[in-house]
């Protein structure tokens, strides 16, 4: 219950490491996905790219619910913590689409515990330290189950709070930013699970479920401009004075799973809420709003949904068909969002603009696993991502120009690739090319009358993103195991009136390579190295 399906088996993380407690840390060690973290721009935001795909083309889930933030779904994958995950599924390129909409890059789906045992209990306590030694962050987690013969039911409970991160022991201090600790880093964070079900026999499930998120964080400045609020750094700084104070979500849902007599019913049904503050201050001291530019954004957003499948077999294939139903309610209490309420589209038709757009997608999918061993697969897709309420309206604070008559954008993506032994090392490997149309983008497209650039988002004419994809895993012995995995990507940006339009702030290459090594019974130690190629710049 909750996973991807599809011809094409998701890759699967079932072993979460330990020492990694954020969603973008964690999917940082799987292939063909590369994580943005430290920093994260003016919005302190970890994001997370899957083979070149961000946030508004890979859709997240948590047990088979997509997470949805119906503003502009600018999911900070930092927020989400995962000791509580029993799995993370990830699809790239072919995504089912029983699934429901988006899944135009890829799709990841967080799984939660559910108990196995009439009693089962788990406590960890954690301490992470910078490269002085120091005590940057704690955490603590308690996790308690019961499994009986017609019920279950699991609590859990994750806290961490960290003071940010540490710079080099090299950096030259300079009066924007003082050595040790990167200011303005530190988040706090919060997640609660609550699961009841009930099994009246081997194969049906009836599911009550309950997860909320807390989350808080500040924003670090750019080092090399000026900060107001600090003394000898100029006083025509333009920095953002952000904090939030509230990153906060929360998921009541309901599962079933029921077996018939010539298939298999199941049902879902939810109501997620997203609470949101954003604070802008008079400087960098954070301590007053008495400027134009400070103020509070709220948004107090929910998402009611249901969706039923029902799946058969028709001789040695599987049909299944899906109905999907979700509402999202967006409201919100800003300085910023009071522009856009009252942009126009033209003089002549006054008021907010109104849009529908829809889009059919189709896949197919084809494996092979010969008597030698090993499978292959190919497989094509076209899949569709809608622009949000952000990508239409928002004018980022005078800076863009509303597009209310955005496309969909759409991606043919091609795949194919084997999986199999080589000998005592378990490898696999795809060659990947997808072809996004309708890209959107920032493009200038004037001056306002103070002078300052404006620019706007549009649909550009084509993307490409191609490359390859390679895992293998090697078990030495009984204690010692080795794992590395690598990804080539190239991206390109083609438009007939547009130059230099491009895809930022991913890397070309990206290798992960780890050692496991079982030292006794009950000690793993498991060294491991990220390395990434060079990115282009981000636009924020």
């Amino acid at each position: 219950m909750g996973s991807l399906a599809g011809a094409k088996q998701a890759d699967v993380l079932a072993a979460l490491p330990a020492a990694r407690a954020t969603l973008e840390d964690t999917l940082a060690v799987m292939p063909g996905v590369s994580s943005v973290s430290h920093g994260g721009g003016s919005r302190n935001e970890r994001q997370v790219h899957v083979r070149g795909f961000g946030r508004w083309h890979v859709p997240l889930s948590i047990d088979g619910i997509r997470v949805f933030l119906p503003a502009d779904n600018r999911l900070d994958y930092g927020r989400f913590l995962t000791p509580d995950l029993s799995e993370i599924q990830v699809q790239k390129g072919h995504v089912p689409v029983v699934t429901g909409p988006g899944g135009m890059g890829g799709a990841i789906n967080l799984v939660t515990r559910k108990p196995t045992q009439p009693f089962e209990g788990e406590a960890r306590i954690g301490l992470e330290a910078g490269n002085r030694g120091d005590v940057t962050g704690k955490s603590g987690y308690p996790s308690l189950g019961t499994k009986q013969e017609l019920w279950y039911a699991q609590l859990t409970y994750m806290y961490r709070e960290t003071g940010g991160f540490y710079l080099s022991r090299d950096f030259t201090p300079v009066p924007q930013q003082g050595s040790g600790l990167r200011d303005n880093t530190d988040t706090e964070d919060s997640r609660l699970n609550l699961k009841l079900g009930y099994t009246p026999n081997a194969t049906d499930e009836y599911v009550l479920s309950y997860t909320r998120q807390t989350g808080a964080k500040s924003a670090p400045y750019n080092i090399l401009l000026p900060i107001r609020g600090i003394p000898g750094t100029g006083t025509a700084g333009t920095q953002r004075d952000w904090t939030w104070p509230e990153w906060d979500i929360s998921s009541l849902a309901f599962y079933s799973r029921t077996e018939m007599d010539r298939g298999t019913l199941k049902t879902r049904l939810y109501y997620n809420t997203f609470d949101n503050t954003l604070s802008a201050w008079d400087d960098s001291t954070h301590s007053s709003q008495t400027v134009g530019r400070a103020f509070d954004s709220i948004y107090d957003d929910y998402s009611v949904g249901a969706s039923v499948s029902y799946g058969t077999a028709v001789g040695a294939h599987d049909l299944t068909a899906a109905l999907h139903f979700r509402r999202d309610i967006h409201r919100a209490a800003s300085y910023d969002k009071a522009r856009v309420i009252e942009a126009d589209r033209t003089a002549s038709s006054p008021g907010e603009p109104r849009v529908s757009t829809d889009a059919v997608n189709w896949q197919l999918a084809a494996i092979w696993t010969p008597g030698a061993g090993g499978t292959y697969h190919a497989s094509a897709s076209s899949r569709t991502s809608f622009p949000t309420l952000f990508h239409r309206y928002s004018t980022g604070f005078g800076r863009y120009v509303p597009n209310p008559d955005l496309k969909a954008e759409r991606a043919l993506n091609l795949e194919q690739g084997y999986s199999g032994d080589l000998g005592p090392v378990t490898f696999e490997g795809a060659l990947f090319h997808s072809r996004v149309s309708d890209l959107i983008q920032s493009v200038s497209v004037g001056f306002d009358p103070n002078g300052d650039e404006l620019a706007q988002r549009q649909n550009l004419a084509r993307a490409t993103y191609k490359g390859v994809e390679l895992a293998a895993r090697w078990q030495l012995n009984d204690r010692l195991g080795l794992m590395a995995n690598y990804i080539h990507l190239d991206t390109s940006v083609s438009d007939p009136v547009i130059n230099g339009a491009r895809v930022t702030d991913i890397p070309k290459n990206k290798a992960f390579l780890r050692l496991d090594w079982q030292a006794t019974d009950r000690l793993t130690v498991a060294p491991s190295l990220e390395l990434y190629g060079s990115r282009g710049p981000t636009w924020i």
